[in-house]
């Protein structure tokens, strides 16, 4: 700036001769140069061998600023940007600072701003769709483009133009309902293709998945049939049922609405011996909603045995659940092979297979157990039995004194134990009667019958080395059985037992009597030497 000064100053004393004579008329002006259209810019006029030192430009416009370039003899004129919808000029004068009176002016004219407005630029639209009103403000007739978003097109109604010169106008487009399962946009182009002004619009439709399910759980009784679970939603689902419930088939899925969609479900009837089974099935989509339905099929009335297997004249009560105590008759297939009774008491008449039904008063549930009735035959397979001899010592002889007999039971029945007799060498000796329950599969039971000392007389002469010392006859020693002798009497002493002995059970069961032997053959086992661990009465 101080250089700037002193140069004017220099140029001010060098046009102030008294025979200065302004040039400005000289000046070359062409005002078809400083003509700008509405983005403005600038324009520079070279005035070669023109000393422009005595001149100075200045503009009546903010708009609109003029400089001269002292050093390059040059002019320029800089327009700004026309935001503005009408058209607009500018009064440049240029003027002689030697004189102080000389000037000329020019003028700068500028276009107006063709524009395209909108109030808004995006706008976002639900699910549904509906209208999307656009404010324009134009002074230019415009037209309607519309770019889709990747996936998506014509889901918007472009109107026809509308608009011409400088108003404010509604641009109303229709927007349709989004079933695409996910968000989607487009552009919206408002041009003019003289002027190439534009303005652009986005729209963003959202998509709101709506998952709802009419109910969680569903119940069915033992007989079956579809079960029908509706789904109101806008985007595709799929269901999962648990793979090992095969009793629950999931069918095609059905239309009911544009909204509703119905997935069956056919269930198999019920025929195992229990109140419920259930299932689990999850419903699901893409956009993380999780719904878990439970179909629970129930049995209110059944019977909880199996099958039932009985010996001819037992009687067993069935165990019946009746959930809703509803009432009940009962039935047999047979009833010369078994009975029941309004209780569901069934008594084994004979042997055969029968089949026991339960039915309530309404005939809508029912129930069976197949029952086996077996004749009761001989356990002797299934029956172990052991002898062992007792011994003590008798006038210091040790003899057999008793006889521990046991018979275990390891059959699938209880017995019962009526009698129990003891053979010698095949001979009947004695018996004792039992009234004892022998349990199925391991129960036992032991008898101890007493065995008499048999004794042999003792020679007049012994042979030589043999004792004559007579055993002592002390009661003590002799016991109950060896009793007192007389020195009168001939001498005697106990002898060996080696007698083969047989033990004989008696036993019922089924309404059946049975005997078991032990051993079977007196000639072919002979009584264990062994010693009974324990002896019980």
């Amino acid at each position: 700036m101080c250089i700037l000064a002193a140069v004017l100053g220099m140029s001010v004393q060098s046009c102030s001769k008294d025979d200065y004579q302004s040039r400005i008329k000289e000046l070359i002006i062409n005002e078809n140069n400083y003509k700008f259209d509405s983005d403005g810019g600038s324009y520079k006029r070279e005035y070669r061998g023109e000393d422009l030192s005595c001149f100075k430009v200045s503009s009546n416009a903010d708009w609109c600023t003029a400089t001269i370039d002292f050093a390059k003899s040059t002019m320029t004129v800089t327009v700004d940007e026309n935001e503005t919808f009408d058209p607009r000029t500018a009064t440049v004068t240029i003027s002689d600072v030697v004189d102080g009176v000389s000037k000329r002016t020019f003028t700068v004219s500028q276009a107006q701003c063709d524009a395209i407005q909108t109030d808004e630029g995006s706008y976002e639209v639900g699910t549904n769709g509906g209208s999307v009103s656009i404010k324009v403000q134009s002074n230019v007739s415009y037209k309607v483009q519309i770019t889709y978003g990747e996936g998506s097109k014509d889901w918007i109604t472009v109107p026809t133009s509308k608009t011409r010169g400088l108003v404010e106008s509604t641009l109303t487009l229709e927007v349709a309902k989004n079933t695409s399962q996910k968000e989607r946009s487009a552009t919206v182009r408002i041009y003019d293709e003289k002027s190439g002004v534009e303005d652009q619009v986005l729209i963003t439709q959202q998509f709101v998945a709506k998952f709802k399910l009419e109910k969680t759980e569903y119940e069915i009784d033992e007989h079956g049939g579809t079960v029908n679970i509706n789904v109101t939603t806008n985007a595709d689902f799929a269901c999962y049922e648990t793979l090992e419930d095969t009793w629950a088939q999931k069918q095609k899925l059905q239309t009911i609405s544009d909204d509703v969609k119905c997935q069956p479900f056919v269930i198999s009837p019920f025929n195992e011996k229990n109140n419920k089974r259930e299932t689990s099935i999850t419903f699901s989509n893409d956009f993380g909603d999780n719904v878990e339905v439970t179909i629970t099929q129930t049995r209110h009335l059944y019977i909880k045995e199996e099958s039932v297997k009985l010996m001819k004249g037992v009687e067993q009560t069935l165990t019946l659940v009746n959930e809703k105590k509803w009432g009940v008759t009962w039935t047999s297939s047979d009833e010369k092979i078994a009975t029941v009774d309004k209780s569901g008491k069934v008594t084994a008449v004979d042997g055969g297979g029968a089949i026991i039904t339960v039915t309530s008063e309404d005939g809508n549930h029912t129930d069976q157990v197949a029952l086996t009735v077996e004749k009761p035959a001989d356990l002797k397979d299934n029956l172990v039995g052991s002898n062992e001899p007792g011994y003590e010592s008798v006038d210091g002889v040790k003899v057999m004194t008793s006889l521990d007999c046991n018979i275990t039971n390891n059959s699938e029945n209880t017995i019962q134990l009526d009698e129990v007799s003891l053979y010698c060498d095949g001979e009947y000796k004695k018996s004792k009667a039992l009234n004892r329950t022998l349990n199925k599969e391991g129960g036992s039971y032991t008898y101890t019958f007493n065995i008499d000392v048999e004794y042999e007389e003792i020679p007049d002469n012994p042979e030589e080395g043999e004792s004559t010392e007579e055993n002592s006859n002390d009661e003590s020693s002799n016991g109950s059985r060896a009793g007192t002798r007389d020195d009168s009497e001939t001498k005697k002493k106990p002898k060996e037992n080696t007698h083969k002995y047989q033990v004989v059970w008696d036993y019922t069961y089924g309404g059946e009597k049975f005997k078991f032997t032990y051993p079977e053959s007196t000639g072919s086992t002979k009584a264990s030497t062994r010693r009974a661990s324990t002896r019980r009465r």
